[in-house]
């Protein structure tokens, strides 16, 4: 400013209106005071107006003598993003396009500060390797990282700070906030005391002034920390923490990465894992580990997190063994239909969120998750290797929770970014026995509406041609409500496992999940269940012994399978037990309770009896009533007015009017006391001991 003479000034001034905008004040922090007066002096003698950019806004006001006002500057927005990127690529639209949409994809908007200088980084990279978010995430950080905190700093007190040790300080704070519960960041004096404490007996790479003058400028100067309300270090952006704690372990902690895999289902633990996978691309040890702790999930939220994780850290990891990669999926794969498991029953329990959503809709939501997580040309080879391996796996066993998973599999594969056609066309042309499910059909055709593409109509019209005769049950599958569907046979899809209950009714099948759910303390169960037979009406104890040893061809192709029917302890559910599964087929294990098949791992379970209901167990098989809602207590089956006389002295048959039982285990399910459901476990670990599962309840 020393070379605007008071001449040249004064003519200006009287032909134009001058605007002065004074950019990186911060970085001269001894003479901010000067420069201030300096501007001042100007707006006074010749009406100039001028502009500060800072970080520091209450410094600036409070040293100049000058009334100032002040603006903040918000986010870009995407209609802001989608004119950078265009003005960038210098209206290539084809990448504008890609790069905008993987930006919103991936909640980039929401999870990296949305400025200038991330955009500039993030678009010189995607145009350099042509690769999108988040497989450039680290990349983008690293050179974020070097070009905020590699300034050399212009200080009276602090000359010059070596750059790893800026970035160490940060480095060791985000990680100590990471660990720290809910991740509150430390006042200004425990922040001083912290790295006072840390650095104790440790040579300082400082060449003039404190740790503290070094620490005060990281917070003032850099924009990657501030103070919260004038007390609080924090991080500008949440991202910060997570890749700076990254970074910590990358290169300082490594015998700490467990933790990234231990916590990897925490949203924030799981972005520093992203990072820190992003920092090498080639972690296979890593991955197999993340593989390992992602199977363990056990409900909903869980579930999400880790398809979310599972591809975003898959898209970071793009030079890691494809096979791996490819082993990864499948597990999403995976979790993706026992997610779509929890859907269900949210909608058939009329949750809020997904009330009234009909079963197809559920399917397509839990689809286009899928879709979201994994849509990326990093994954185009790992995908089409577990397209492959399920369509085999299809070929063997025709199970619907696999076709759903080769739909997943097949319309990522055909996205924008991935666009190869031939996983969708094999399916739809070649395997006709996925079309003739009457769920996936409808799948198929919402997504190809829905992604619209033009060859897409030829693919409609060999639906269609299906359609016809699924016309009725299709019909059922959009007007009936989840709770209608829930465990019958058209509600097919559920989780891959090896085994599977059989039950009388439906409302069984709806007890026994819930009580399984709390006994767990929240727990998908491990095993998928029905009731038996093809349609709800007349679902009985003879359908479970007709469809048990119907079983027997399906165990032949999968002699890992284990297949358990439960017959209610009571005339029909004895005789049917007692009978229907003949001894020629069938040996007795423990009376009136378990039968096994002699070849296959098929098992008759007629219910036990807990020994509180001892005088359930009656000698003549027509005096015998336990049901399934009998593991209930007297009281509680009574407050609820579910039980009847039976004409034998303390025993009593369950109710069984229109609508009696569903209108019960709706009411359970407002009941979260594991003691009300303590006698289900003498049914659980029988089931447990049959399977070789185990499992920890909580009582």
């Amino acid at each position: 400013m020393s070379d605007f003479t008071e001449s040249p000034l004064s003519e200006l001034a009287e032909d134009y209106n001058i605007h002065i905008l004074i950019d990186s004040i911060d970085e001269f922090e001894d003479k901010i005071q000067n420069i201030l007066q300096e501007l001042s002096k100007l707006q006074k003698n010749h009406g100039v107006k001028y502009y500060i950019a800072t970080r520091n806004s209450e410094s600036i006001a409070q040293r100049s003598q000058t009334n100032l006002s002040k603006f903040s500057i918000r986010r870009f927005n995407l209609a802001q993003i989608k004119l950078f990127l265009n003005a960038f690529f210098s209206g290539d639209e084809g990448k504008t396009s890609t790069l905008l949409d993987a930006i919103k994809d991936n909640q980039m908007i929401e999870r990296l500060p949305m400025t200038p200088l991330t955009l500039s980084l993030i678009s010189i990279l995607y145009e350099e390797k042509e690769m999108e978010i988040p497989a450039t995430i680290s990349d983008i950080y690293d050179n974020f990282n070097t070009l905020i905190i590699g300034k050399a700093i212009v200080s009276s007190k602090v000359e010059f700070i070596d750059i790893s040790f800026k970035e160490r300080i940060l480095s060791i704070y985000a990680y100590e906030l990471l660990q720290k519960p809910a991740h509150i960041p430390l006042k200004k004096e425990e922040f001083i005391d912290f790295f006072h404490n840390y650095y104790q007996g440790k040579s300082l790479p400082i060449r003039k002034g404190s740790l503290e003058d070094v620490l005060s400028y990281l917070i003032q100067n850099t924009g990657i920390l501030f103070l919260k309300d004038g007390e609080r270090v924090q991080f500008t952006h949440e991202s910060y923490m997570e890749y700076y704690s990254a970074l910590e372990i990358f290169k300082h902690r490594r015998g700490e990465e467990e933790k990234l895999v231990n916590n990897f289902l925490d949203p924030h633990w799981q972005n520093a894992a992203i990072f820190y996978a992003g920092m090498s691309k080639d972690l296979p040890e890593f991955l197999n580990k993340i593989k390992i702790k992602i199977s363990q999930s056990r409900n909903v939220s869980d579930y999400m997190s880790a398809i979310l994780g599972a591809g975003f850290i898959l898209q970071a990891l793009y030079q890691t063994n494809n096979q791996l990669r490819k082993e990864v999926i499948l597990e999403a794969l995976s979790l993706s239909l026992k997610n779509l498991s929890v859907f269900k029953m949210m909608a058939a329990d009329s949750i809020q969120l997904f009330k009234n959503y009909n079963l197809p809709i559920l399917t397509f939501i839990n689809f286009i998750y899928f879709f979201e997580s994994f849509n990326s040309i990093t994954l185009a080879e790992p995908l089409q290797l577990a397209f492959d391996e399920q369509y085999l796996n299809y070929s063997i066993s025709n199970d619907s929770g696999i076709g759903y998973n080769l739909l997943e599999l097949a319309f990522t594969l055909d996205s924008k970014r991935i666009q190869r056609q031939d996983a969708l066309e094999r399916l739809i042309l070649s395997t006709p026995d996925i079309l003739k499910e009457p769920v996936l059909n409808i799948l198929a055709s919402i997504s190809m509406d829905l992604l619209g593409k033009e060859r897409y109509k030829e693919y409609l019209s060999d639906l269609k041609k299906t359609r016809g005769s699924l016309s009725l049950v299709q019909r059922d599958l959009i007007k009936l409500p989840m709770e209608k569907l829930r465990f019958t046979a058209v509600d097919n899809i559920n989780p891959l496992t090896k085994v599977y209950l059989f039950v009388e009714g439906q409302t069984d099948a709806v007890i026994l999940e819930y009580a399984y759910l709390i006994l767990t303390n929240g727990s998908m169960p491990y095993w998928n269940i029905t009731s038996a037979g093809p349609a709800s009406a007349i679902n009985s104890c003879e359908e479970v012994a007709k469809t048990l040893i119907q079983s027997y061809s399906h165990w032949k192709i999968d002699n890992d399978c284990i297949y358990i029917g439960l017959f209610d302890h009571d005339n029909a559910g004895l005789g049917c037990y007692r009978g229907k599964l003949e001894s020629k087929f069938f040996t007795e294990i423990e009376k009136d309770v378990i039968k096994k098949h002699v070849e296959a791992n098929i098992y008759g379970l007629c219910l036990p009896i807990p020994g509180e209901k001892e005088e359930y167990i009656q000698e003549k098989q027509e005096f015998n009533y336990f049901e399934i809602e009998h593991y209930f207590s007297h009281d509680f089956l009574e407050s609820n007015n579910m039980l009847k006389e039976s004409g034998i002295p303390g025993i009593f048959e369950i109710k069984n009017g229109t609508g009696v039982k569903t209108a019960f285990s709706r009411r359970i399910k407002k009941i979260s006391d594991p003691r009300v459901f303590e006698h289900f476990l003498l049914l659980f670990r029988k089931i447990d001991v049959l399977t070789g599962v185990e499992v920890e309840y909580v009582l």
